[in-house]
């Protein structure tokens, strides 16, 4: 059986109209609950207090090739530095 890990990220809507939603990749858990320990440490804090409902929890199995695109961009696995 493979181990999960537990990516902790914060979502803020967009200050302007054209703007993307403004999401963080805040850490990475090895439990669900030191996750939702990480939220209740965090959401009184500046930067996440404005916005509590923007927090978001996310299961991932190690070693597998299943990793969504957003979650391989965010952890940087395909952008190699080139060769000289």
């Amino acid at each position: 059986m493979n181990k999960s890990v537990f990516l902790l990220e914060h979502a803020r809507p967009p200050l302007h109209e054209n703007d993307n939603v403004d999401v963080k990749l805040l850490d990475i858990f090895s439990s669900e609950e030191a996750a939702q320990n990480a939220i209740s440490a965090l959401s009184d804090k500046p930067g996440f207090r404005d916005h509590p409902d923007g927090f978001g929890i996310n299961e991932h199995e190690l070693d597998t090739l299943n990793l969504d695109i957003r979650i391989r961009r965010r952890l940087r696995i395909f952008q190699l530095p080139a060769r000289i």
